[in-house]
């Protein structure tokens, strides 16, 4: 899918997903399953009401995400918006995976006109009750149906979960503006740690390198504007951005996460264009 090269080797026979997991030696991506039938199968069965009753979410919405996993997203979403920020034009604004709505709750609250698309019915009406002029709609990310087109579409730690994540590139080309953006997220695997709990604890299928990723979005002949692996700060790290704070000198421009190389960080972020 990200580099057409048709010979993988076995990484290991079994996963998560309960499906053996294979690499692509070119682009270094790393495939859960043989085929296309047996991921769809797996995942109907992994995302029935049991899954998505585990993930906390009406715990999240009902304390205004003031709870502790809300909080580490907030940090999260935090050093996105500065990374994002210089390319946003306009601001019609689109989330594919809402999950309990903390991004598209923030980025209403900063002036966006938010829209967004959540697989779990449940979730979309607490996060409705919560936007005061946004909307959410009830849709799985490759099976979505939209009208217009937006300024900024927005992937994180969604984009690994895809059956076709090649076809919900091809969708949001569609629908993104001349000057518009689309943000991706994704668990960094070229890093072994954040590799591991890819593949045996997480329900993904695609577990993406920094190239692989941008081999994927070159396919889908998007512009690439910046691609970068970032890590959480040490605690002098920390300390250091502080004191820098206190004389306005932005030392880490998108803290609380630090830029660093291809094995040390735990994300990949891409910002592509049309």
């Amino acid at each position: 899918m990200s580099c057409d090269n048709k010979s993988l080797s076995e990484y290991s026979k079994n996963s998560y997903m309960r499906l053996p997991v294979y690499l692509c030696n070119v682009c270094g991506m790393y495939i859960t399953g043989k085929n296309e039938d047996e991921i769809k199968k797996r995942c109907s069965e992994i995302y029935k009401k049991e899954y998505w009753d585990g993930r906390g979410a009406e715990e999240a919405i009902k304390t205004n995400y003031s709870d502790i996993n809300s909080q580490g997203k907030k940090r999260q979403w935090i050093s996105q918006f500065a990374y994002c920020k210089k390319y946003f034009k306009n601001k019609r604004f689109l989330e594919i995976g809402c999950g309990p709505g903390q991004t598209i709750f923030w980025f209403e609250e900063e002036g966006f006109d938010v829209s967004g698309i959540e697989p779990d019915e449940r979730n979309v009406g607490l996060i409705n009750q919560k936007l005061k002029s946004g909307h959410c709609e009830v849709g799985f990310a490759e099976e979505f149906s939209i009208s217009g087109n937006y300024d900024i579409i927005w992937i994180s730690h969604v984009f690994e979960h895809l059956v076709r994540p090649d076809l919900l590139l091809r969708k949001c080309k569609e629908h993104l503006n001349p000057n518009g953006i689309l943000f991706i997220e994704v668990p960094n695997c070229e890093n072994a740690e954040i590799l591991k709990s890819s593949v045996f604890e997480q329900p993904s299928t695609f577990h993406f390198t920094k190239k692989s990723l941008m081999n994927l979005a070159i396919k889908a002949n998007f512009k690439i504007e910046r691609c970068d692996c970032f890590r959480s700060p040490s605690k002098l790290e920390g300390v250091l951005n502080k004191i820098m704070k206190k004389i306005s000198y932005e030392y880490y421009p998108y803290y609380p996460k630090i830029i660093t190389n291809n094995k040390d960080g735990t994300d990949i972020r891409i910002i592509l264009k049309n």
